[in-house]
């Protein structure tokens, strides 16, 4: 709900605070799946977490299955060049390899959390690149860039 609320505040647009509110919800939630008994309310003292990490045949499959339809359901909605959407997308899946099956992180904390901080940012950038090169397919005229007609 304090997203929601900056969201509203800095964009005066209820629809867009209501999407930012469900994203950072729902993402809690699926956190709360796959998660060790280590997310709190608000920094509260009780912990919560089912633990799905622990079985990775069932994780694995529930998480590339969300990457996926997610990706899915994007290119269903949106025009464009397909490229820089499969760039992302194969990225993103090698990632997800990479934190499966890549080494232990390292102890030194400050590496992990540089390399971490890496990754994000190179992945917010492709989806940058991604939403530059696509558009809602309900978008006609002016909305659209005169590159992509």
């Amino acid at each position: 709900l304090i997203f929601a609320f900056i969201v509203m505040v800095g964009t005066r647009n209820l629809g867009a605070a209501i999407l930012a509110g469900t994203v950072v919800f729902s993402h809690w939630v699926l956190d709360w799946l796959v998660h060790a008994p280590d997310l709190t309310f608000a920094g509260g003292d009780h912990k919560f977490g089912l633990g799905l990490w622990n079985y990775p045949y069932i994780e694995i499959p529930l998480e590339l299955l969300l990457v996926l339809g997610s990706f899915t359901f994007y290119m269903r909605r949106t025009k464009g060049p397909m490229g820089p959407a499969f760039v992302l997308l194969l990225v993103m899946l090698a990632m997800q390899l990479f934190n499966w099956f890549g080494p232990e992180p390292s102890p030194n904390q400050t590496l992990f959390f540089v390399t971490a901080l890496v990754a994000f940012g190179i992945v917010t950038l492709l989806a940058k690149w991604v939403g530059d090169t696509r558009w809602h397919k309900s978008k006609v005229g002016l909305a659209v860039p005169s590159s992509y007609r």
